[in-house]
């Protein structure tokens, strides 16, 4: 076959790649309501190019449009009326995996022990105390590690909106997040035992370790409790402690808080946490370097979860 002959044929394939993309678009188009079409998603180009391009630019138009056909590229409708591509959905679908597994995995250590104030163990509180509909759009309290659940593309702005909350998530999974929003929390406390003038029971809390901290802080009913008595404080206005009932608080109440207070911390102390606080990281350093290992195993024979988990955590496979 000459050069002319097999560049003719080279064309033949570029015209019917790009009606074949075309019929792609339509069906997409049918199928989601998604527009493709003249948008910077099409990869096609006019007609008539086809006859200018030389060998080079015909075969670069050519791995354009077969891009474009292949099985990995698709597009799912977003709450704006746009699209979020199909590969970038299932990328954040699989940061998000790796993520609810470590939420899971923290969340499961310490599901089981009785929160004193409300008398249920973590688990039944956070049934009880957590709707579904909050739960479904991730964080929905000052948890550091709450699970994701039902997150759709649906209803996500866009595409840049979808990239944030991926990035989100990349923060969490990182090993200093947890301990650091651990010490936020503390800080948070320690400023809501002062404005209630209770520094005996900041110096109780103080003493603390980080795991007690965090079931007091995080799981407990703690800062329910706290919260009704600390924003009494004469740095609130008036009106704000009145229209919130906290002036209204006898002192028969403040006393109770005070002792509910008092004695959840009296019972975080007691408890014996050693493999709670980094899930998969700092407190037990064996677990750590068997996660690694396992992760990079199944990195390299390419599961994509496994990839996702080692390229946030910064490490080689």
């Amino acid at each position: 076959m000459s050069d002319k002959d097999d560049l003719a044929r080279l064309r033949q394939e570029v015209r019917k790649r790009r009606s074949a993309v075309t019929g792609k678009e339509r069906r997409i188009l049918n199928n989601t309501g998604i527009d493709i079409r003249n948008t910077t998603e099409d990869p096609r180009r006019p007609p008539s190019v086809v006859n200018k391009y030389n060998r080079a630019q015909l075969n670069n138009y050519l791995g354009k449009l077969n891009a474009f056909m292949s099985r990995g590229n698709g597009y799912i409708p977003d709450a704006s009326g746009g699209f979020i591509r199909k590969s970038e959905w299932l990328a954040y679908k699989r940061i998000e995996k790796v993520y609810n597994e470590k939420a899971a995995g923290h969340f499961n250590k310490i599901k089981d022990i009785v929160d004193p104030y409300r008398n249920k163990t973590i688990a039944e509180a956070d049934r009880l105390y957590r709707p579904d509909s909050a739960m479904a759009q991730g964080d929905v309290s000052h948890r550091p590690l709450s699970p994701v659940n039902g997150r759709k593309a649906q209803n996500i702005k866009n595409a840049a909106a979808l990239e944030k909350l991926k990035r989100q998530l990349e923060g969490k999974l990182d090993q200093k997040y947890l301990p650091a929003q651990i010490t936020k929390g503390r800080q948070q406390a320690e400023s809501m035992l002062d404005n209630a003038g209770l520094s005996d029971l900041k110096k109780a809390m103080g003493k603390l370790n980080t795991d007690q901290f965090n079931v007091l802080w995080n799981y407990w009913g703690f800062g329910t409790r706290l919260g009704q008595l600390g924003s009494s404080g004469s740095h609130r206005s008036k009106n704000v402690r009145e229209m919130e009932g906290q002036d209204r608080l006898s002192s028969q109440d403040k006393d109770n808080i005070r002792q509910d207070v008092l004695d959840m911390i009296t019972e975080a102390g007691k408890l014996d946490l050693s493999k709670t606080v980094e899930g998969f990281v700092n407190t037990d350093k064996a677990e750590s370097r068997r996660l690694v290992t396992a992760m990079r195993k199944n990195a390299r024979a390419g599961d994509p979860d496994a990839q996702a988990w080692m390229k946030v955590n910064n490490r080689k496979y």
